[in-house]
């Protein structure tokens, strides 16, 4: 476990914070039953605007924009500073890795590959 700093400008104010880069299984799980549903390999579903920000919230430890694992406070972040929050903490816990493991799990394969990953997926949005 490292803890990693960030810093960025937004709307001429400095934002500054903190983010611990692995989390505990037990709130990764639970963060995953939440925003990922794989109904088999070729039937997968999607969150990952969920699976950012709540990734996000239980990885920072300190952040001058929001209480951190405060979700009332997050939501009254502004749609732009959290994205650029979010964006910093993904570097640290992208997500295919994960679908890779997933869909290995179901299919009984380790053979896939990101391009089969890309080619099942379906997002909340249906895109």
């Amino acid at each position: 476990m490292a803890i990693i700093p960030f810093e960025f400008e937004h709307d001429g104010q400095k934002v500054t914070g903190k983010f611990n880069n692995d989390i505990s299984t037990e709130q990764f799980d639970r963060i995953i039953k939440t925003t990922i549903n794989v109904k088999g390999v070729n039937d997968i579903n999607l969150d990952i605007r969920e699976y950012s920000k709540l990734i996000t919230i239980e990885a920072v430890t300190e952040c001058s924009a929001f209480k951190p694992h405060d979700l009332n406070d997050w939501d009254k972040l502004g749609a732009k500073i959290a994205s650029k929050i979010m964006k910093e903490v993904m570097k640290e816990y992208p997500l295919f890795p994960v679908l890779k493991e997933m869909i290995s799990t179901v299919a009984g394969t380790t053979s896939y590959e990101i391009k089969d990953i890309q080619s099942v997926l379906t997002t909340s949005d249906g895109q």
